[in-house]
């Protein structure tokens, strides 16, 4: 049998009923009176961070800049897995700047989550492609 890196004790568990709202109706509002308003979107949504993202359609020009938590091993029912995820924000437009591990188990030799910072592809096209056309590039 297989040891689990999550203690879970599922007589614990539960719902909650919430309100759920499309960013596209909110951050208007949120965001009236900010001249040119520059938006870094963080999400840890338990597996639900690409449905954050379909519902931010019509703000996602304002997004400079995302987080979004990934995993390396599907921890919850019908999550996406970090390659469908990756694939996901690329086709947004968004390519991934940084990997930074989350609750990491040394001791296991695993690492379940990672917290992906993503920027705008086209913001960063054109310096890649200089840095790899610049001499003593490999």
């Amino acid at each position: 049998m297989q040891k689990q890196a999550y203690q879970i004790d599922h007589e614990k568990s539960g719902k909650v009923q919430i309100a759920l709202r499309r960013l596209d109706e909110i951050l208007p509002a949120l965001l009236s009176g900010i001249d040119q308003p520059r938006v870094f979107l963080k999400m840890d949504t338990q597996g639900h961070d690409l449905a954050v993202m379909r519902g931010a359609t019509g703000v996602r020009p304002l997004i400079v800049g995302l987080q979004s938590e990934m995993p390396a091993v599907r921890l919850y029912d019908g999550m996406p897995s970090i390659a469908e995820m990756l694939e996901t924000y690329q086709r947004l437009g968004f390519v991934p700047i940084g990997f930074y591990p989350v609750n990491t188990f040394p001791d296991k030799q695993i690492t379940p989550e990672f917290d992906v910072s993503l920027a705008p592809e086209l913001c960063h096209r054109a310096e890649i492609q200089s840095a790899a056309s610049a001499p003593g590039a490999t």
